[in-house]
């Protein structure tokens, strides 16, 4: 027998009320926001460890400006893209690629550094491709989020998630000025890669598991949210 729409089920969180914490209950949804955390704090992190590295390097104010030019020259010219390869190109692939290659510049930086071979030029290359990868996975990252709790959460979930984007703005260079401070840049580097293990794992988890929840929206989820699949058969019902 076909479950009423009137009577959710136990598992349903749409048939909670909705609290500042709610998104955290869904699964999903809790370890997309630990890799958001990890992904981001880690961003912000190689960025304050590599302007200051370049200053250390270079000495000169024109390096150091140049070098937070590099860090945001490529949301300039490729934020229109990572729109376009979201809609195109499967969400999926898209994001677990651009997170795989994203380790790769802190660990290049944390190598380099500890050999003595880093160069102004260096950090500047790797913070370009950095951040190309950063704002090109970072609309399907965005865009998969719907697929992952109910519409009545889905506002309280982006609130969270951006909420957390600006607060890692603030917690991550405290945390790299200590790293910086006791251990030495290369410290933050290879933390800054660390991070994004977990981070990668987590998207990975979520995104090949295909676990969706209960009154769920989004193209992802369309075909095995049952939300989704009760609204279809109500609509045959009707047709019928």
């Amino acid at each position: 027998m076909p479950e009423s729409q009137d009577n959710p089920p136990v598992d349903d969180p749409s048939a909670s009320p909705i609290r500042p914490w709610s998104s955290l209950l869904i699964r999903d949804y809790r370890l997309i926001f630990a890799a958001i955390v990890c992904g981001s704090t880690s961003m912000h992190m190689r960025n304050v460890a590599s302007l200051y590295q370049v200053y250390q390097l270079s000495g000169s104010s024109i390096q150091l400006g140049l070098a937070g030019f590099f860090q945001a020259v490529p949301f300039i010219f490729f934020g229109l893209f990572g729109g376009v390869l979201a809609d195109t190109l499967n969400r999926k692939k898209l994001i677990l690629f651009t997170h795989a290659l994203n380790v790769m510049p802190g660990l290049a930086l944390g190598v380099l550094t500890v050999n003595g071979h880093v160069t102004v030029w260096h950090i500047n290359a790797l913070n370009v491709v950095s951040s190309s990868l950063q704002v090109l996975g970072g609309p399907a990252r965005q865009a998969i989020i719907p697929s992952l709790v109910p519409p009545s959460h889905l506002l309280n979930a982006v609130t969270l998630s951006t909420l957390m984007m600006q607060g890692t703005q603030l917690t991550a260079p405290v945390i790299a000025g200590f790293l910086i401070d006791f251990f030495g840049v290369q410290a933050s580097y290879f933390v800054d890669a660390a991070l994004l293990l977990p981070s990668r794992s987590r998207w990975f988890w979520v995104l090949c598991s295909r676990r969706v929840t209960p009154g769920c929206s989004g193209a992802v989820a369309s075909s095995t949210c049952p939300a989704s699949a009760r609204r279809q058969s109500s609509g045959a019902t009707t047709s019928l």
